[in-house]
């Protein structure tokens, strides 16, 4: 009996004495939401991150699904701000959001507003050096070019003068 006892506490003991580090170990949270429009449309493609506000680190960018959802798994505990961007929209910054390890923070519906696409084109003329101060041009013809001009001249009056006669 008494060693009945005895086993039954030591079995007590281990069993708590190994799971309350397992409990200490869980050390990241989730934050989960969804991405809309003005108009409460789902906004598939828009990428996210998570910026840490102490540290100023930013986390791997995701893509939100077709349904416009989104979730940030194994987010260590901070305060962070969450970025929105999309092309077409403007960029949406959402600060203050805590992350307590174990917990699954659901942000709810970010909603970006649309914003105008800007393209900056900048465009750069040089006008082109030319010879004005008189009306002739100049330039070098190699002498092959010549002899094979000279030649296929002299066939060509050739040609001309067997056709007259």
């Amino acid at each position: 009996m008494k060693l009945r006892r005895s086993m039954t506490t030591l079995t007590a003991f281990v069993s708590l004495t190994f799971a309350v580090p397992a409990v200490a170990q869980i050390t990241t949270g989730i934050v989960v939401g969804s991405v809309k429009d003005a108009q409460a449309g789902v906004v598939p493609g828009a990428t996210l991150v998570l910026i840490n506000e102490a540290q100023g680190t930013k986390s791997t960018p995701i893509v939100s699904s077709s349904t416009g959802d989104f979730v940030f798994p194994n987010i260590a505990s901070g305060t962070y701000t969450l970025e929105v961007t999309m092309s077409g929209f403007k960029t949406l910054k959402r600060a203050g959001i805590v992350v307590g390890a174990g917990n699954r923070v659901d942000v709810g519906s970010v909603t970006i507003q649309v914003g105008g696409m800007e393209t900056t084109v900048d465009v750069q003329a040089e006008a082109p050096i030319i010879q004005a101060s008189s009306g002739e041009r100049s330039f070098t013809v190699a002498t092959q070019s010549v002899e094979a001009f000279r030649s296929r001249a002299a066939a060509s009056s050739r040609s001309l003068t067997w056709r007259r006669g």
